[in-house]
């Protein structure tokens, strides 16, 4: 078994907790596209899509959308928030706010949940949507 270590580094800031972020949505009409939103947005399907391409069984945008609400995700549930968690960039996770897959206290808190919280640009980023 190999020993992961990863050392933080000094400027690299910590994620915020969940209950610094907003649990609302963005507007309504900010991103209009009939059914490629909420639990099927677009930017979760593409991103999953391309993620995932490797896995036996292909996970869909609904199947992120009940794993980051999970309260005891499964083995699969966690390897989805991961995934996304790495591989998102930060334009796909604000895309995917503007489509309503999820608010940003319920995206950190999944992170959190995940143990996905050492990602310092990441970070930094997310940190900008904390109230």
């Amino acid at each position: 078994m190999a020993l992961r270590i990863r050392i933080r580094a000094r400027n690299e800031p910590a994620l915020r907790p969940a209950e610094d972020f907003s649990a609302e949505f963005a507007p309504s009409g900010s991103w209009s596209s009939g059914d490629r939103t909420g639990p099927n947005a677009a930017a979760v399907r593409s991103r999953i899509a391309r993620s995932t391409a490797g896995w036996r069984v292909r996970p869909t945008a609904t199947e992120f959308h009940a794993a980051i609400r999970a309260d005891r995700p499964t083995g699969r549930q966690r390897a989805l928030v991961e995934t996304w968690a790495r591989e998102a960039a930060p334009r796909e996770m604000l895309l995917a706010w503007l489509q309503h897959a999820y608010d940003w206290r319920t995206l950190v808190d999944a992170l959190h949940r995940h143990g996905q919280t050492r990602r310092g640009e990441l970070n930094g980023y997310l940190n900008l949507f904390a109230s």
